[in-house]
Protein backbone atom coordinates (compact mmCIF):
# COMPACT_ATOMS: atom_id res chain seq x y z
CA UNK A 1 0.00 0.00 0.00
CA UNK A 2 1.21 3.45 -0.81
CA UNK A 3 2.19 5.66 1.67
CA UNK A 4 -0.31 9.06 1.98
CA UNK A 5 0.98 12.25 2.72
CA UNK A 6 -1.15 14.53 4.60
CA UNK A 7 -1.41 17.54 2.00
CA UNK A 8 -1.00 18.54 -1.48
CA UNK A 9 1.57 19.64 -2.23
CA UNK A 10 1.20 22.03 -5.07
CA UNK A 11 3.08 20.01 -8.29
CA UNK A 12 3.68 21.79 -11.86
CA UNK A 13 4.41 20.36 -14.55
CA UNK A 14 7.95 18.62 -15.18
CA UNK A 15 8.84 18.22 -11.42
CA UNK A 16 10.44 15.32 -10.14
CA UNK A 17 8.02 13.32 -7.61
CA UNK A 18 9.23 9.89 -5.50
CA UNK A 19 5.69 7.33 -5.36
CA UNK A 20 6.51 4.90 -2.62
CA UNK A 21 5.67 1.20 -2.70
CA UNK A 22 6.14 1.08 0.77
CA UNK A 23 8.29 3.02 3.24
CA UNK A 24 11.73 1.48 2.06
CA UNK A 25 11.51 1.31 -1.34
CA UNK A 26 9.83 4.34 -4.24
CA UNK A 27 9.55 4.75 -7.99
CA UNK A 28 11.19 8.20 -9.19
CA UNK A 29 9.23 9.78 -11.70
CA UNK A 30 8.60 13.64 -13.80
CA UNK A 31 5.14 15.51 -13.80
CA UNK A 32 4.00 15.46 -17.36
CA UNK A 33 0.39 16.76 -16.46
CA UNK A 34 -1.80 18.28 -13.46
CA UNK A 35 -5.31 17.84 -13.54
CA UNK A 36 -6.73 20.48 -11.59
CA UNK A 37 -8.69 18.24 -9.21
CA UNK A 38 -5.50 17.30 -6.96
CA UNK A 39 -4.50 14.67 -9.15
CA UNK A 40 -1.37 14.21 -11.91
CA UNK A 41 0.25 11.84 -13.89
CA UNK A 42 3.78 10.89 -13.88
CA UNK A 43 5.91 9.42 -15.96
CA UNK A 44 8.29 7.07 -14.37
CA UNK A 45 12.01 6.34 -15.02
CA UNK A 46 10.67 2.90 -16.04
CA UNK A 47 8.90 4.86 -19.05
CA UNK A 48 5.42 3.86 -17.51
CA UNK A 49 2.82 6.17 -16.45
CA UNK A 50 0.75 6.57 -13.34
CA UNK A 51 -2.57 8.85 -12.29
CA UNK A 52 -1.83 9.78 -8.83
CA UNK A 53 -3.61 11.89 -5.99
CA UNK A 54 -0.89 14.78 -4.76
CA UNK A 55 -0.60 13.36 -1.47
CA UNK A 56 0.89 10.17 -2.75
CA UNK A 57 3.78 12.05 -4.12
CA UNK A 58 6.54 13.54 -2.70
CA UNK A 59 9.06 16.00 -4.18
CA UNK A 60 12.12 13.75 -5.03
CA UNK A 61 15.18 16.59 -4.29
CA UNK A 62 17.87 14.96 -5.65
Amino acid sequence: MAMKHKKKQGFKDGDKVRWFLNPAEYITGVVVEVCGDGTVWVEHSNGQQGHYEETELVRDNQ
